[in-house]
């Protein structure tokens, strides 16, 4: 179910997109089959939420390359500060949420849980974009690592993103 159906003051949910290329897909032209590698966060209740192997963060906005905005929600504020909480700590976590009395999830995403490829940043703004009743995560975004797999420069842009990946702002625990 995507959303909550007691009717709540709507908030602006964005979807921060960071180029882990830092450009240099995009400078290879049509060479690279992709334009950008991209790391995503959701931006709601004027903060920032991202998973990455340190579990999920929040901190004051960032300056991404693309902002994309999902929609509205009427999730109450201390709804979703719960759920987070919960994706956090928890495998399995039951939640009394504000208008529907009792969430269930089994998804988690601890620090543990964190896998660049399979289980990462892109996979929690699509999780908590649906949990917020909002428009789904570009495909792009899913997609631009498989393309770029395929193609002979993987090697070389995988090396790029780890040895001059974005310097992260400090990130706040939950």
């Amino acid at each position: 179910m995507r959303g909550h159906p007691k009717i709540a003051k709507m908030t602006t949910v964005l979807l921060y997109m960071y180029d882990l290329s830092d450009g240099w897909c995009n400078n290879l032209g049509p060479l690279c089959p992709v334009k950008a590698v991209w790391h995503t966060s959701i931006v709601v209740y004027g903060k920032e939420y991202v998973f990455g192997n340190t579990g999920i963060k929040f901190h004051d906005p960032g300056k991404p390359q693309k902002i994309i905005e999902l929609g509205e929600t009427n999730v109450p504020m201390l709804d979703f500060k719960l759920y987070v909480k919960g994706l956090k700590y928890s495998a399995w976590a039951y939640f009394k949420c504000f208008c529907c009395r009792i969430c269930v999830f089994k998804v988690c995403f601890r620090a543990s849980s964190y896998n660049p490829f399979k289980h990462n940043c892109n996979h929690f703004t699509e999780h908590i974009s649906e949990f917020l009743g909002v428009s789904s995560v570009p495909e792009e975004v899913f997609t631009a690592v498989d393309k770029l797999r395929e193609s002979p420069f993987y090697s070389k842009v995988v090396d790029w993103i780890t040895k001059n990946g974005q310097k992260e702002p400090k990130r706040v625990d939950l």
